[in-house]
């Protein structure tokens, strides 16, 4: 079963803040680039200066605690790029404009990823 939403944005109107569907995939966005930084040596400064356009430009700062991470993963579960709910697809990057599909991650690496993006948007 797939889900046209963001996990970002099920998990805000879950939370009753809903998010605009942008500012939710721009999140989302985010997370890919950190994973990508982690797993494929994206440039970290590329992550940074994605995050500070995205703090300059108003996109807030998204709520989300560690306890909000199982939720997370959940709604990542049922996303439309999966073929399965047992595994968790990614569109990473392994430098601006090479496109890497049908990437997955271990849950330990998302949720690592889930602390460096909530530091990122601090």
């Amino acid at each position: 079963m797939s889900d046209t939403r963001q996990p970002f944005e099920s998990l805000a109107i879950h939370k009753g803040a809903p998010v605009p569907h942008g500012h939710a995939v721009a999140y989302g966005i985010l997370v890919e680039m950190i994973l990508s930084h982690s797993l494929e040596s994206f440039p970290s400064e590329e992550l940074y200066r994605y995050s500070r356009y995205l703090k300059e430009q108003g996109y807030g700062t998204p709520s989300i605690t560690c306890d909000d991470y199982a939720s997370l993963i959940e709604y990542m579960r049922h996303d439309k790029k999966n073929d399965t709910c047992d595994s968790i697809n990614f569109t990473l990057l392994s430098s601006p404009g090479q496109v890497l599909i049908d990437r997955t991650a271990s849950e330990a690496q998302i949720l690592a990823a889930f602390d460096i993006f909530r530091d990122l948007m601090e």
